[in-house]
């Protein structure tokens, strides 16, 4: 039995590339993607001056010494590490060891009628409900009964509960639509009472 936990530490040791979640990160899905807005650690072993932190911009890419720009966006992190260890093999090193690290996730999105519609930093099980708690809370003029996700990457959205436990995804938008009533509030008194 020990033998055989030495040979799977080793074993893990001897990768070629790893691909890691930071310890103060949020821990998602294995099949994350990453995408703009989403902050790693490349660490290039033995190389502290290709090392470092990178946030994926807008174009999806992220910018290293000697290879320059490479896009990041759609692959896992792993996948990554090994592009990175492909495009630096390609004449620069001889044998790369890289890992990629996710410090933080991109943010969620809240908008509508909310207290404070904007950006908020991802956290780990984050659901419909407490996405809306995080943006201060529903208005007055808020429909309290569903709200509409449109996931990341994606145009349409999907109508659900207000109230439901649907866990989102960084990137993911929350909004609120108004109320029926706050319709009806908006409309002269004259055409109400006809």
């Amino acid at each position: 039995m020990k033998f055989a936990s030495l040979s799977l530490a080793a074993l893990l040791l001897a990768s070629p590339c790893a691909a890691q979640v930071s310890p103060t990160a949020s821990v998602v899905p294995n099949t994350y993607t990453l995408g703009a807005g989403d902050n790693l650690r490349i660490t290039v072993f033995n190389e502290p001056e290709l090392s470092g932190e990178q946030t994926i911009g807008a174009s999806g890419g992220v910018s290293l010494p000697l290879i320059g720009d490479v896009d990041a966006s759609g692959l896992s992190s792993s996948d990554l590490a090994i592009e990175l260890q492909r495009l630096f093999r390609d004449g620069f090193l001889r044998n790369p060891n890289i890992s990629v690290t996710v410090i933080s996730y991109r943010p969620f999105y809240v908008t509508g009628e909310v207290s404070r519609p904007g950006a908020f930093p991802y956290t780990s099980q984050m659901t419909v409900a407490s996405a809306l708690a995080t943006a201060g809370g529903l208005t007055r003029r808020a429909n309290r009964s569903h709200v509409y996700l449109r996931r990341a990457g994606e145009t349409t959205e999907t109508r659900v509960s207000s109230r439901a436990d649907v866990t989102l995804e960084p990137g993911d938008t929350v909004r609120v639509a108004e109320g029926m009533l706050a319709a009806l509030q908006d409309l002269p008194l004259g055409l109400i009472f006809r």
